[in-house]
């Protein structure tokens, strides 16, 4: 892959993140078309994509492969067909687009661990469920070595990279968000927690360095879809990467709107 001389600022890889229902894939009707969407598997939004013309969009349909023979195998096939079906939307395919989303990282992410966790196949099929513990907490049945979410944290990443560095101008990814601890091993009952794109571990806080772009959805008590930019209150899981002089002129909320969100950056970059 060769470097690209730039001579603007490049503002056009962006992260969504936030509860469900908060207006992350009905946004999308405002991306700059052609935009090619990828519903990831186990994404459950797709019925908000905005279908019609100059919109590419791909909902993973289930194989009907039983559980006890969904082995690695079988996830690392299905990471393949996520992975061609981008290589095709970047490499133009289906026309050239404008922007590509890939919607339901935390969703992704756990197929690059069942990948990771390259285990028996018993414990790799209970990776997902869930259990409460003595404390009440629920938490993963399966038990696998925790150095796995080293393997994973690369796999997401390296396709995030891949998306990031493409040359489709526009690239967006969706995650939910969830409260984690700012100290991981602070144990006390009142630890401070703040809202952060819901993938494990420090792959969270990954996002916030690995795009230029971290915002949070929410719906506001009037009913306004809203992006949060920044830091602030409950949320840490926003920010931008720019000159601090552009970046300070952006509203703490702004709506959910990609049009709206570009003309912060026109003299300066492109999204």
């Amino acid at each position: 892959m060769p470097l690209r001389r730039n001579s603007k600022a490049d503002f056009g890889c962006i992260w969504l993140n936030g509860p469900p229902n908060s207006g992350k894939t009905s946004s999308f009707a405002t991306c700059t078309k052609p935009v090619g969407i990828i519903s990831v598997p186990g994404e459950k939004g797709h019925a908000c994509i905005p279908y019609g013309e100059g919109v590419e969009a791909f909902v993973w349909e289930d194989d009907g492969t039983p559980a006890k023979d969904r082995n690695t195998l079988y996830y690392q096939r299905v990471w393949r067909e996520i992975e061609n079906t981008t290589t095709d939307l970047i490499n133009g395919k289906y026309g050239p687009i404008q922007t590509i989303v890939i919607d339901g990282m935390h969703k992704l992410y756990d197929i690059a661990l069942a990948i990771a966790t390259d285990a028996e196949s018993a414990v790799l099929q209970s990776a997902f469920e869930t259990t409460i513990n003595e404390k009440g907490k629920e938490v993963m049945k399966g038990e696998f070595d925790p150095r796995c979410y080293g393997k994973s944290h690369k796999i997401i990443f390296q396709y995030v990279n891949m998306v990031a560095s493409s040359k489709v101008p526009t690239r967006v990814f969706t995650s939910w968000s969830k409260m984690k601890k700012d100290d991981k091993k602070d144990t006390s009952k009142n630890a401070a927690e703040h809202l952060m794109p819901a993938l494990p571990g420090e792959a969270g806080q990954m996002v916030l360095g690995e795009v230029g772009i971290t915002l949070h959805t929410k719906v506001s008590a009037k009913g306004e879809f809203l992006w949060q930019t920044k830091p602030g209150g409950e949320v840490a899981g926003a920010g931008i990467k720019g000159p601090a002089h552009i970046v300070e002129k952006v509203p703490m909320f702004i709506p959910q709107d990609f049009q709206v969100l570009a003309g912060y950056f026109k003299e300066v970059g492109s999204v």
